[in-house]
């Protein structure tokens, strides 16, 4: 069976993630706090292991910014883990 990732919006500023995969964790993604890049699935290697700040969130994903090449993107929120 397969559990969809709970979002929580605690604030305009945070969202709690509930990653529901073989390994569940929960994370709370803050806006200007720095994450890496981390997606659960291992043939997604797009942008896998680069750090970045959140800077905003927009539907299901979060749009941040890379700390090495300073440009914005939008990952998928599961996709992101703390340092």
């Amino acid at each position: 069976m397969w559990l969809k990732n709970r979002y929580t919006y605690i604030n305009d500023d945070t969202i709690e993630v509930e990653i529901n995969s073989k390994n569940p964790k929960t994370i709370r993604i803050v806006i200007g706090q720095k994450y890496v890049v981390r997606p659960a699935n291992p043939n997604n290697l797009r942008h896998r292991g680069r750090e970045c700040t959140a800077i905003a969130f927009n539907g299901s994903g979060v749009k941040v910014k890379f700390l090495d090449t300073k440009r914005y993107t939008r990952v998928q929120l599961d996709d992101l883990d703390v340092e």
